[in-house]
């Protein structure tokens, strides 16, 4: 029997990143409980525009699934400023929280609590001026994702356009607002493509929970690997039963 054929293009989320050695990222149980040919690409900071280079090259295959992050509407500051109070302001990253250590002084622990405010103090200031925005447009991202859905079709007939949630615990109301905008705007483009061969797979809100994320609030934890498995294994069963019921008739 022929192997499927399977492509994960995704951003940092969908990767190992902050997991112990012997736990696995999602595509790569996936991997291994399909036991299917995996082609497997995870770039931290992966944008809808990036993502249309990353699948024009990869090799045509049965189905891909498209894990895009937070990169796309998460806000960055835009100053030339560089490194400053400990804030690397030409990165992308640069305000994202860092992944708690599991034991630290509680001298630590209170410095950490007040460079958060500070960071985030310095955040509403950047946003008053104008210098704390995502980089993409929102009124791009249409155009963007038609560019992208051409490009799949050409790779694939079967595509699952997986949205990353975050918890956002620790992020500021300006954060929410652009995440939850850019968000919402990706997913209703998707769904109004009318493109059978683009399936959305949306992360419930029962999901989005902290059991599922690591302390940085981004990057999910075992737990939350195990179940994106299962929403995506189970999304996959349903195209493939669709396909076989094609072929049948």
């Amino acid at each position: 029997m022929k192997k499927l054929r399977i492509a994960v293009v995704g951003g940092s989320a969908c990767s190992s990143a902050g997991l112990d050695s012997s736990s696995k990222a999602w595509p790569l149980l996936l991997r291994d409980s399909y036991h299917c040919d995996l082609q497997y690409v995870s770039l931290g900071g992966l944008t809808i525009v990036r993502a249309i280079q990353i699948i024009s090259e990869i090799e045509p295959c049965d189905l891909v699934i498209l894990n895009l992050g937070t990169s796309t509407g998460w806000p960055i500051p835009i100053t030339k400023l560089q490194d400053r109070f400990g804030i690397k302001f030409s990165s992308e990253f640069g305000f994202h929280q860092p992944i708690k250590k599991t034991e630290v002084p509680t001298l630590f622990k209170i410095r950490k609590i007040l460079k958060l405010r500070f960071k985030n103090s310095v955040k509403y200031l950047l946003f008053a001026f104008g210098l704390y925005r995502p980089k993409a447009g929102i009124h791009e991202i249409n155009d963007q994702i038609d560019v992208l859905a051409k490009v799949l079709k050409s790779k694939t007939r079967n595509t699952v356009w997986l949205q990353h949630r975050v918890f956002q615990k620790t992020s500021t109301r300006v954060e929410r607002y652009f995440y939850r905008r850019y968000y919402n705007k990706i997913l209703n483009k998707v769904e109004s493509l009318e493109d059978e061969s683009i399936s959305v797979l949306q992360i419930p809100d029962t999901f989005v929970i902290q059991s599922n994320y690591l302390s940085d609030w981004v990057h999910l934890s075992h737990e939350g690997h195990t179940k994106i498995l299962k929403l995506v294994s189970e999304h996959i069963d349903d195209i493939l039963e669709i396909n076989h019921e094609e072929r049948r008739a």
